[in-house]
């Protein structure tokens, strides 16, 4: 019994442990719990003495109705300001992107483009640039020595940076050498080059000249331009070696060096032909030039022989003539050189001009510096039936004479206009550009019809194709020829 009530003993002061325990682990919890009451209501207080600071109180005069729209303004943004102190505090995300209320106050009314706001000199500036500064830390050594900078909107910064890059970078592009290429970069270089396009835009002109002419592989192609040789390499990249470009000029060759500039091959430059568009229209092949070619020929071998006449005589000045004589007889072999190359060109071109007399163009195209509206007149002739002419003018009443005089020859004729207007493409700015050329010139086009033979009583006109064309020379190489009559014969 005695160890039994002593056991029972142990077990009350074990239990009583335990009560101590959970009773002092209460206490422990209830004064964590008053602690950070305590905390909480303190940083209430704080947050609540922040808010008190930062937001002010009310006030009539803000956004009152005598308030002009800059001190609205201003109001708005020092509100933002002290919203975002609000939010800052709070740890909330913010309502207003960062940097909104400074840019409030920025403005583009002091932006000016001298160097009275650049701290630094031109030599300076010359100087960093030559010593191969990177163009990125050149650009923003500017800016940050820009006393108007900072107070520039972020638009007109962004437009600064990009100036500047463009302006001391060292980038280039490798393009392939193609019409619209070759015209864009003389287009954009116009004002500092020597080659002067006018009005003859490359992005929307030069495309509807090659497309309203339809030239193509084996076309044969009138050609008069005075955009030194733009239009004419541009055909013959089309025509790809095939076919005859007849590059008509008055007076005087116009220059076509840019056709050197497309990198064309021998081949593809193989159907460029010039031609004296004068002798066209009269019918002359080069005889005069040939005639003095012949009397210059003649002049000298009537020389030669007097000196060897007198050679023969027994002249005492022995060594003189043959002096004289080895001049003038390398003289006469140039002429003859000369001459015999002159003959064959002038026989090559009397059969150009024969078979352009005989079967025509299929597309006539003309941007002289002359009168647009003469030539097509005077050239007008040799277009075959079907065939397309496009003409272009700086003006149009150019180009008003040769359509009410041909529009009784024509199909599809019409005089357009190239409107076009180059656009700014960036996010939140697309807008057209401030500064453009606002004007493409002029275009006359159209087709050239004929009165057919079958129905020329009736004074129908009918456009003929070039495949009719084609049809038409072969039935005459085979067909046979008929017997002429004795007295015709005769």
């Amino acid at each position: 019994g005695g160890g039994g009530g002593g056991g029972g003993g142990g077990g009350d002061d074990d239990d009583g442990s335990n009560a101590a325990a959970t009773a002092a682990t209460a206490a422990a919890a209830a004064a964590a719990a008053a602690a950070a009451a305590d905390e909480e209501e303190v940083e209430g207080t704080a947050s609540s003495e922040i808010l008190f600071d930062i937001v002010p109180a009310p006030s009539a005069a803000v956004g009152s109705s005598k308030s002009s729209p800059t001190e609205l303004k201003l109001q708005r943004s020092e509100l933002l300001e002290r919203l975002q102190q609000v939010e800052l505090a709070l740890g909330v995300a913010p309502t207003v992107p960062a940097g909104a209320a400074e840019r409030e106050h920025r403005t583009n009314a002091n932006k000016f483009d001298d160097n009275d706001n650049q701290r630094l000199s031109p030599e300076e500036i010359v100087k960093m640039h030559q010593g191969g500064l990177v163009t990125e830390e050149l650009v923003r050594k500017l800016a940050e020595n820009n006393s108007s900078f900072e107070e520039m909107q972020e638009y007109a910064q962004t437009k600064y940076m990009d100036k500047k890059v463009r302006k001391f970078s060292r980038r280039f592009r490798l393009l392939p050498a193609t019409a619209q290429t070759i015209a864009e970069t003389l287009w954009d270089r116009s004002a500092g080059t020597s080659y002067k396009l006018g009005q003859f835009r490359p992005m929307d002109t030069l495309p509807q000249v090659l497309g309203l002419c339809n030239v193509q592989a084996g076309s044969r192609v009138l050609l008069v331009e005075s955009l030194w040789g733009l239009l004419a390499g541009a055909l013959l990249e089309r025509m790809g070696g095939l076919g005859e470009l007849f590059l008509g000029y008055v007076n005087q060759e116009d220059g076509v060096s840019l056709v050197d500039f497309f990198g064309l091959s021998a081949a593809q430059r193989a159907p460029l032909r010039r031609l004296d568009l004068e002798q066209l229209v009269e019918g002359r092949a080069g005889d005069e030039f040939v005639a003095v070619m012949e009397g210059k020929l003649r002049l000298t071998t009537q020389q030669l022989a007097l000196l060897q006449s007198r050679r023969a005589a027994g002249d005492q000045d022995r060594k003189a003539l043959d002096d004289q004589l080895f001049v003038f007889d390398r003289l006469k072999r140039s002429h003859e050189r000369r001459l015999d190359k002159r003959r064959e060109e002038m026989r090559q071109r009397a059969e150009e001009m024969e078979r352009i007399r005989r079967r025509g163009v299929d597309a006539l195209v003309i941007a002289s510096k002359y009168d647009p509206g003469a030539l097509l007149l005077a050239l007008f002739p040799y277009l075959a039936p079907g065939g397309q002419f496009v003409v272009y003018a700086d003006e149009p009443e150019m180009l008003l004479d040769a359509r009410y005089k041909l529009k009784d020859h024509t199909a599809n004729m019409r005089l357009s206009d190239a409107w076009y207007v180059e656009h700014q493409v960036l996010p939140g700015r697309t807008h057209p550009h401030m500064q453009m050329n606002g004007r493409g010139g002029f275009l006359l086009s159209g087709n050239k019809v004929t009165r057919d033979p079958e129905t020329q009583g009736r004074g129908h006109l009918v456009k003929r194709s070039k495949f009719d064309r084609m049809k038409h020379e072969q039935l005459l190489a085979i067909a046979p020829a008929k017997a002429a009559p004795a007295d015709a014969a005769e």
